[in-house]
Protein backbone atom coordinates (compact mmCIF):
# COMPACT_ATOMS: atom_id res chain seq x y z
CA UNK A 1 0.00 0.00 0.00
CA UNK A 2 1.34 3.44 -0.89
CA UNK A 3 1.57 6.23 1.70
CA UNK A 4 -1.18 8.16 -0.12
CA UNK A 5 -3.55 5.17 -0.09
CA UNK A 6 -2.84 4.57 3.59
CA UNK A 7 -3.60 8.19 4.47
CA UNK A 8 -6.83 8.17 2.45
CA UNK A 9 -8.00 4.98 4.15
CA UNK A 10 -7.05 6.35 7.57
CA UNK A 11 -9.14 9.49 6.93
CA UNK A 12 -12.09 7.33 5.85
CA UNK A 13 -11.95 5.24 9.03
CA UNK A 14 -11.46 8.35 11.19
CA UNK A 15 -14.65 9.78 9.67
CA UNK A 16 -16.58 6.57 10.40
CA UNK A 17 -15.30 6.51 13.98
CA UNK A 18 -16.24 10.18 14.52
CA UNK A 19 -19.75 9.70 13.19
CA UNK A 20 -20.24 6.61 15.36
CA UNK A 21 -19.02 8.44 18.47
CA UNK A 22 -21.29 11.40 17.75
CA UNK A 23 -24.26 9.01 17.55
CA UNK A 24 -23.48 7.64 21.02
CA UNK A 25 -21.61 4.52 19.87
CA UNK A 26 -24.65 2.28 19.27
CA UNK A 27 -23.58 -1.33 18.87
CA UNK A 28 -25.74 -1.92 15.81
CA UNK A 29 -23.88 0.88 13.97
CA UNK A 30 -20.36 -0.07 15.09
CA UNK A 31 -18.17 0.36 11.95
CA UNK A 32 -15.47 -1.85 13.49
CA UNK A 33 -17.75 -4.77 14.29
CA UNK A 34 -17.22 -7.92 12.27
CA UNK A 35 -19.86 -8.12 9.58
CA UNK A 36 -22.17 -11.09 9.78
CA UNK A 37 -22.25 -13.06 6.54
CA UNK A 38 -25.46 -12.58 4.63
CA UNK A 39 -26.72 -14.72 1.82
CA UNK A 40 -26.60 -12.79 -1.42
CA UNK A 41 -29.73 -12.59 -3.56
CA UNK A 42 -28.52 -10.48 -6.52
CA UNK A 43 -26.00 -11.51 -9.16
CA UNK A 44 -22.61 -9.91 -8.38
CA UNK A 45 -20.87 -7.57 -10.79
CA UNK A 46 -17.60 -8.27 -12.56
CA UNK A 47 -15.90 -5.79 -10.22
CA UNK A 48 -17.14 -7.68 -7.17
CA UNK A 49 -16.02 -10.97 -8.71
CA UNK A 50 -12.49 -9.78 -9.48
CA UNK A 51 -12.13 -8.14 -6.06
CA UNK A 52 -13.16 -11.40 -4.41
CA UNK A 53 -10.82 -13.38 -6.67
CA UNK A 54 -7.86 -11.23 -5.64
CA UNK A 55 -8.61 -11.17 -1.90
CA UNK A 56 -9.94 -14.69 -1.38
CA UNK A 57 -7.81 -16.56 -3.89
CA UNK A 58 -4.58 -14.77 -4.80
CA UNK A 59 -3.96 -13.23 -1.37
CA UNK A 60 -5.10 -16.35 0.47
CA UNK A 61 -2.93 -18.73 -1.57
CA UNK A 62 -1.51 -21.36 0.77
CA UNK A 63 1.77 -21.86 -1.09
CA UNK A 64 4.24 -19.47 0.54
CA UNK A 65 6.37 -19.47 -2.61
CA UNK A 66 3.87 -17.26 -4.48
CA UNK A 67 4.74 -13.56 -4.59
CA UNK A 68 1.24 -12.49 -3.61
CA UNK A 69 1.76 -8.76 -3.99
CA UNK A 70 3.21 -9.24 -7.46
CA UNK A 71 0.26 -11.48 -8.38
CA UNK A 72 -2.18 -8.84 -7.10
CA UNK A 73 -0.41 -6.08 -9.02
CA UNK A 74 -0.38 -8.01 -12.31
CA UNK A 75 -4.03 -9.02 -11.99
CA UNK A 76 -5.31 -5.55 -11.05
CA UNK A 77 -3.28 -3.93 -13.85
CA UNK A 78 -4.76 -6.32 -16.41
CA UNK A 79 -8.29 -5.60 -15.14
CA UNK A 80 -7.70 -1.83 -15.20
CA UNK A 81 -6.31 -1.85 -18.76
CA UNK A 82 -8.78 -4.23 -20.42
CA UNK A 83 -11.99 -4.64 -18.41
CA UNK A 84 -13.05 -1.13 -17.39
CA UNK A 85 -16.30 -1.40 -19.33
CA UNK A 86 -17.21 -4.66 -17.59
CA UNK A 87 -16.90 -3.60 -13.96
CA UNK A 88 -20.58 -2.80 -13.35
CA UNK A 89 -21.97 -5.65 -15.47
CA UNK A 90 -23.55 -8.65 -13.67
CA UNK A 91 -21.33 -11.63 -14.30
CA UNK A 92 -24.14 -13.66 -15.87
CA UNK A 93 -24.61 -10.92 -18.51
CA UNK A 94 -21.04 -11.11 -19.81
CA UNK A 95 -20.98 -13.15 -23.00
CA UNK A 96 -18.49 -14.74 -25.37
CA UNK A 97 -18.89 -11.65 -27.59
CA UNK A 98 -17.68 -9.46 -24.71
CA UNK A 99 -14.59 -11.63 -24.31
CA UNK A 100 -13.86 -11.59 -28.04
CA UNK A 101 -14.19 -7.81 -28.11
CA UNK A 102 -11.78 -7.40 -25.18
CA UNK A 103 -9.37 -9.86 -26.78
CA UNK A 104 -9.36 -8.08 -30.14
CA UNK A 105 -8.74 -4.70 -28.52
CA UNK A 106 -5.62 -5.98 -26.73
CA UNK A 107 -2.32 -5.41 -28.52
CA UNK A 108 -0.25 -8.44 -29.42
CA UNK A 109 -1.00 -12.14 -29.32
CA UNK A 110 0.39 -12.63 -25.80
CA UNK A 111 -1.64 -9.76 -24.32
CA UNK A 112 -4.73 -11.14 -26.04
CA UNK A 113 -4.11 -14.55 -24.50
CA UNK A 114 -3.67 -12.95 -21.07
CA UNK A 115 -7.08 -11.30 -21.39
CA UNK A 116 -8.83 -14.56 -22.23
CA UNK A 117 -6.96 -16.58 -19.58
CA UNK A 118 -7.84 -14.11 -16.81
CA UNK A 119 -11.56 -14.36 -17.59
CA UNK A 120 -11.31 -18.16 -17.61
CA UNK A 121 -9.52 -18.23 -14.27
CA UNK A 122 -11.84 -15.91 -12.36
CA UNK A 123 -15.01 -17.61 -13.63
CA UNK A 124 -13.63 -21.09 -12.94
CA UNK A 125 -12.71 -20.01 -9.43
CA UNK A 126 -16.11 -18.38 -8.84
CA UNK A 127 -18.01 -21.53 -9.83
CA UNK A 128 -15.71 -23.86 -7.89
CA UNK A 129 -15.89 -24.94 -4.28
CA UNK A 130 -13.58 -25.72 -1.38
CA UNK A 131 -14.39 -27.99 1.55
CA UNK A 132 -17.97 -28.25 0.32
CA UNK A 133 -18.50 -24.49 0.23
CA UNK A 134 -18.87 -22.44 -3.01
CA UNK A 135 -16.03 -20.06 -3.76
CA UNK A 136 -18.23 -17.18 -4.93
CA UNK A 137 -21.07 -17.49 -7.44
CA UNK A 138 -21.83 -20.11 -10.11
CA UNK A 139 -21.98 -18.64 -13.60
CA UNK A 140 -21.33 -19.92 -17.10
CA UNK A 141 -17.75 -19.18 -18.19
CA UNK A 142 -17.91 -16.81 -21.23
CA UNK A 143 -14.25 -17.46 -22.14
CA UNK A 144 -14.58 -21.24 -22.16
CA UNK A 145 -14.82 -21.56 -25.95
CA UNK A 146 -12.66 -18.58 -26.92
CA UNK A 147 -9.55 -19.85 -28.69
CA UNK A 148 -6.10 -18.71 -27.61
CA UNK A 149 -3.54 -17.48 -30.11
CA UNK A 150 -0.89 -20.03 -30.98
CA UNK A 151 2.44 -18.90 -29.66
CA UNK A 152 5.14 -18.35 -32.24
CA UNK A 153 8.48 -19.78 -31.22
CA UNK A 154 11.07 -17.01 -30.99
CA UNK A 155 14.67 -18.07 -31.50
CA UNK A 156 16.31 -14.66 -31.11
CA UNK A 157 19.43 -14.47 -28.98
CA UNK A 158 22.44 -12.17 -28.92
CA UNK A 159 25.12 -13.04 -31.47
CA UNK A 160 28.80 -12.72 -30.45
CA UNK A 161 29.24 -9.28 -32.08
CA UNK A 162 26.00 -8.10 -30.43
CA UNK A 163 27.24 -9.34 -27.06
CA UNK A 164 30.36 -7.22 -27.52
CA UNK A 165 28.25 -4.10 -28.13
CA UNK A 166 25.90 -5.05 -25.29
CA UNK A 167 28.75 -5.29 -22.78
CA UNK A 168 30.38 -2.10 -24.03
CA UNK A 169 27.16 -0.17 -23.49
CA UNK A 170 26.65 -1.87 -20.14
CA UNK A 171 29.92 -0.32 -18.91
CA UNK A 172 28.73 3.12 -20.07
CA UNK A 173 25.21 2.85 -18.58
CA UNK A 174 24.80 5.63 -16.01
CA UNK A 175 21.73 4.28 -14.25
CA UNK A 176 22.91 1.70 -11.70
CA UNK A 177 19.57 -0.13 -11.51
CA UNK A 178 19.37 -0.58 -15.29
CA UNK A 179 22.99 -1.74 -15.46
CA UNK A 180 22.58 -4.21 -12.60
CA UNK A 181 19.26 -5.64 -13.84
CA UNK A 182 20.63 -6.23 -17.34
CA UNK A 183 23.75 -7.84 -15.93
CA UNK A 184 21.70 -10.22 -13.78
CA UNK A 185 19.30 -11.08 -16.60
CA UNK A 186 22.20 -12.15 -18.82
CA UNK A 187 24.27 -13.76 -16.05
CA UNK A 188 21.45 -15.83 -14.53
CA UNK A 189 19.09 -16.48 -17.45
CA UNK A 190 16.19 -15.72 -15.09
CA UNK A 191 12.89 -14.18 -16.15
CA UNK A 192 12.66 -10.42 -15.75
CA UNK A 193 9.79 -10.68 -13.24
CA UNK A 194 11.92 -12.87 -10.97
CA UNK A 195 14.88 -10.47 -11.17
CA UNK A 196 12.66 -7.45 -10.46
CA UNK A 197 11.24 -9.20 -7.37
CA UNK A 198 14.56 -10.67 -6.14
CA UNK A 199 14.68 -10.70 -2.32
CA UNK A 200 17.72 -10.61 -0.06
CA UNK A 201 16.39 -13.50 2.01
CA UNK A 202 16.58 -15.77 -1.05
CA UNK A 203 20.30 -15.13 -1.66
CA UNK A 204 23.26 -17.01 -0.20
CA UNK A 205 26.63 -15.45 -0.89
CA UNK A 206 28.41 -18.32 0.85
CA UNK A 207 26.83 -20.89 -1.46
CA UNK A 208 26.77 -18.50 -4.45
CA UNK A 209 23.09 -19.43 -4.87
CA UNK A 210 19.78 -17.69 -5.54
CA UNK A 211 16.57 -19.48 -4.58
CA UNK A 212 13.82 -18.36 -6.97
CA UNK A 213 10.68 -18.93 -4.86
CA UNK A 214 8.15 -18.89 -7.68
CA UNK A 215 8.71 -19.41 -11.40
CA UNK A 216 6.36 -19.49 -14.38
CA UNK A 217 6.15 -23.28 -14.00
CA UNK A 218 4.62 -22.79 -10.56
CA UNK A 219 7.65 -24.23 -8.77
CA UNK A 220 10.79 -22.85 -7.17
CA UNK A 221 14.27 -23.50 -8.51
CA UNK A 222 17.92 -22.70 -7.76
CA UNK A 223 20.26 -20.42 -9.71
CA UNK A 224 24.01 -20.81 -9.37
CA UNK A 225 25.43 -17.28 -9.20
CA UNK A 226 28.30 -16.52 -11.55
CA UNK A 227 31.10 -14.08 -10.58
CA UNK A 228 29.39 -11.34 -12.67
CA UNK A 229 26.10 -11.81 -10.78
CA UNK A 230 27.82 -12.06 -7.39
CA UNK A 231 29.75 -8.83 -8.00
CA UNK A 232 26.51 -6.93 -8.66
CA UNK A 233 24.73 -8.39 -5.63
CA UNK A 234 27.62 -7.86 -3.21
CA UNK A 235 27.91 -4.22 -4.26
CA UNK A 236 24.18 -3.64 -3.80
CA UNK A 237 24.33 -5.49 -0.47
CA UNK A 238 26.92 -3.03 0.82
CA UNK A 239 24.71 -0.07 -0.05
CA UNK A 240 21.28 -1.40 1.00
CA UNK A 241 19.17 -0.12 3.89
CA UNK A 242 19.08 -2.32 7.03
CA UNK A 243 15.38 -3.19 6.56
CA UNK A 244 15.57 -3.73 2.78
CA UNK A 245 13.49 -6.63 1.46
CA UNK A 246 14.10 -6.37 -2.27
CA UNK A 247 17.36 -6.08 -4.19
CA UNK A 248 15.69 -3.51 -6.46
CA UNK A 249 13.31 -1.58 -4.16
CA UNK A 250 10.95 1.05 -5.52
CA UNK A 251 8.02 3.20 -4.40
CA UNK A 252 5.30 1.01 -5.88
CA UNK A 253 2.51 -1.31 -4.81
CA UNK A 254 4.79 -4.31 -5.21
CA UNK A 255 7.65 -2.65 -3.32
CA UNK A 256 10.12 -3.29 -6.14
CA UNK A 257 10.74 -2.08 -9.69
CA UNK A 258 8.25 -3.27 -12.28
CA UNK A 259 9.80 -2.38 -15.63
CA UNK A 260 12.73 -0.76 -17.47
CA UNK A 261 10.85 0.12 -20.66
CA UNK A 262 12.22 3.61 -21.28
CA UNK A 263 15.83 2.93 -20.30
CA UNK A 264 15.83 -0.45 -22.09
CA UNK A 265 14.61 1.26 -25.26
CA UNK A 266 17.45 3.80 -25.06
CA UNK A 267 20.00 1.10 -24.23
CA UNK A 268 19.00 -1.02 -27.25
CA UNK A 269 19.29 2.00 -29.53
CA UNK A 270 22.81 2.79 -28.32
CA UNK A 271 23.91 -0.86 -28.60
CA UNK A 272 22.33 -1.21 -32.07
CA UNK A 273 20.14 -4.15 -31.04
CA UNK A 274 16.67 -2.61 -31.59
CA UNK A 275 14.80 -5.91 -32.04
CA UNK A 276 16.11 -7.59 -28.88
CA UNK A 277 13.67 -8.06 -26.00
CA UNK A 278 14.53 -8.50 -22.33
CA UNK A 279 13.40 -12.12 -22.50
CA UNK A 280 15.95 -12.67 -25.28
CA UNK A 281 18.69 -12.26 -22.65
CA UNK A 282 17.33 -15.38 -20.96
CA UNK A 283 17.30 -17.11 -24.33
CA UNK A 284 20.89 -15.98 -24.90
CA UNK A 285 21.95 -17.73 -21.70
CA UNK A 286 20.31 -21.00 -22.75
CA UNK A 287 21.65 -20.74 -26.32
CA UNK A 288 25.28 -20.45 -25.29
CA UNK A 289 24.84 -23.35 -22.87
CA UNK A 290 23.65 -25.41 -25.86
CA UNK A 291 26.46 -24.17 -28.12
CA UNK A 292 28.89 -25.17 -25.39
CA UNK A 293 27.59 -28.73 -25.62
CA UNK A 294 25.55 -28.89 -22.41
CA UNK A 295 22.65 -31.36 -22.31
CA UNK A 296 19.01 -30.31 -22.45
CA UNK A 297 18.60 -31.56 -18.88
CA UNK A 298 21.33 -29.21 -17.64
CA UNK A 299 19.96 -26.28 -19.62
CA UNK A 300 16.49 -26.93 -18.16
CA UNK A 301 17.99 -26.82 -14.67
CA UNK A 302 19.78 -23.54 -15.39
CA UNK A 303 16.61 -21.89 -16.72
CA UNK A 304 14.23 -23.40 -14.18
CA UNK A 305 12.18 -25.34 -16.73
CA UNK A 306 9.95 -28.00 -15.22
CA UNK A 307 10.81 -30.41 -18.04
CA UNK A 308 13.06 -30.52 -21.09
CA UNK A 309 10.03 -29.97 -23.35
CA UNK A 310 10.39 -26.20 -22.89
CA UNK A 311 14.11 -26.52 -23.61
CA UNK A 312 13.71 -28.26 -26.97
CA UNK A 313 14.19 -24.92 -28.72
CA UNK A 314 17.91 -25.21 -27.95
CA UNK A 315 18.24 -28.67 -29.52
CA UNK A 316 19.04 -27.17 -32.93
CA UNK A 317 22.08 -25.39 -31.43
CA UNK A 318 23.24 -28.68 -29.96
CA UNK A 319 23.05 -30.13 -33.49
CA UNK A 320 25.42 -27.37 -34.60
CA UNK A 321 27.73 -28.39 -31.78
CA UNK A 322 27.50 -32.01 -32.94
CA UNK A 323 28.35 -30.91 -36.48
CA UNK A 324 31.42 -29.07 -35.20
CA UNK A 325 32.44 -32.14 -33.23
CA UNK A 326 32.05 -34.26 -36.36
CA UNK A 327 34.29 -31.86 -38.30
CA UNK A 328 36.91 -32.14 -35.57
CA UNK A 329 36.70 -35.93 -35.93
CA UNK A 330 37.31 -35.61 -39.70
CA UNK A 331 40.34 -33.40 -39.12
CA UNK A 332 41.73 -35.79 -36.51
CA UNK A 333 41.20 -38.75 -38.84
CA UNK A 334 43.01 -37.01 -41.74
CA UNK A 335 45.89 -36.04 -39.46
CA UNK A 336 46.33 -39.60 -38.15
CA UNK A 337 46.10 -41.05 -41.66
CA UNK A 338 48.79 -38.62 -42.87
CA UNK A 339 51.08 -39.71 -40.04
CA UNK A 340 50.40 -43.36 -40.88
CA UNK A 341 51.35 -42.74 -44.54
CA UNK A 342 54.62 -41.16 -43.49
CA UNK A 343 55.51 -44.09 -41.26
CA UNK A 344 54.73 -46.70 -43.91
CA UNK A 345 56.66 -44.73 -46.53
CA UNK A 346 59.70 -44.64 -44.29
CA UNK A 347 59.40 -48.36 -43.74
CA UNK A 348 59.21 -48.99 -47.51
CA UNK A 349 55.74 -50.51 -47.35
CA UNK A 350 52.53 -49.61 -49.09
CA UNK A 351 50.01 -48.06 -46.70
CA UNK A 352 47.03 -50.17 -45.78
CA UNK A 353 43.66 -48.73 -46.69
CA UNK A 354 41.76 -47.53 -43.64
CA UNK A 355 38.04 -48.09 -43.60
CA UNK A 356 36.36 -44.98 -42.18
CA UNK A 357 32.82 -45.57 -41.02
CA UNK A 358 30.21 -42.88 -41.51
CA UNK A 359 27.96 -44.35 -38.87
Amino acid sequence: MSVKDARDEAREWAGKAGAWKKAGCPEEANPFAKMKPRERTTVPTFKELTNAYVERHLMDWEDGALDKERARYDCELLIKNHFGAWLDLPIDKITTEHVLEAKNKAKGRYQQNSVVELVRRVYNWAAGSKNGRPNFWPASNPAKDVALNKAKKRNRFLQPDELVRFNEELKKEKDATTRDVLTLLLATGARKGNVYAMRWQDLSFELANWHVPMSKSGESYEVALTPAATEVLERRDRGKKPDAIFVFPAVSKSGHIDDLKKRWFEFRKRADIPDVRLHDLRRTRGSYCAIGGESLQKIAAVLGHKSTQSTQIYARLMKETARSTSLVADQTTEKMMAEARKRTKRAGRKPKLLAVSNA
